[in-house]
């Protein structure tokens, strides 16, 4: 398996280079070869005859979009003796934004698209589902306004039916007590008399 990023070679403590290669194992080989064939830059030939062969570290893992980027980070922060090349200076935010970044950038542009397009994909199927329950929502909404109504109306019956039912139980004993008395009045009159 083939490993994309920045690495860093460490002949001695401050001796060192940072480079980049779509396979970091192959070109430590290379590294290697040249250090035997006495062909490697010149800074990093004179460190080897000095320290013998470098210890070798993967910085980061990047995909190739993004290496050539990394690369000139990597000098920039780490400003390593052996390189020639320096790059422009990252300012502290841009530092704390590709630390944030960096696991992201083990992926092409091509996966972030890919990603993208399904993060989209996915916003918009949210975006239907909410719709559709927010439309639910106001159905049920509705019938539970209805619902509300018609039992309000239902209460208030019930509460008229109460009502008719207290005042016919009322007339009933008021007629019950005409009756009674009527009862008293006709009865012959002698009955009065006994009592």
């Amino acid at each position: 398996m083939t490993t994309s990023g920045i690495y860093r070679l460490t002949f001695a403590p401050g001796v060192e280079y940072i480079g980049k290669a779509i396979d970091i194992e192959k070109r430590w080989e290379e590294h290697a070869n040249s250090f035997l064939r006495n062909k490697a830059a010149t800074k990093m030939m004179a460190a080897f005859k000095q320290y013998g062969y470098p210890n070798g570290e993967i910085l980061a893992t990047v995909h190739k979009d993004h290496i050539d980027f990394m690369e000139s980070y990597y000098i920039d922060r780490e400003k390593p003796s052996l390189n020639t090349v320096r790059s422009e200076s990252i300012s502290d935010e841009d530092f704390e934004l590709v630390q944030e970044l960096i696991s992201l950038l083990g992926y092409s542009t091509i996966d972030h698209l890919k990603t993208m397009k399904l993060l989209q994909q996915t916003k918009d199927e949210l975006r239907d589902e909410l719709e559709s329950a927010l439309e639910q929502v106001a159905r049920l909404q509705i019938e539970y306004d209805e619902k509300r109504e018609t039992n309000e109306a239902l209460l208030s019956l019930k509460q008229q039916e109460i009502r008719h039912d207290r005042e016919m139980l009322r007339k009933d004993e008021e007629i019950e007590a005409i009756r009674k008395e009527l009862a008293l009045k006709n009865r012959p009159w002698y009955t009065k008399l006994l009592g």
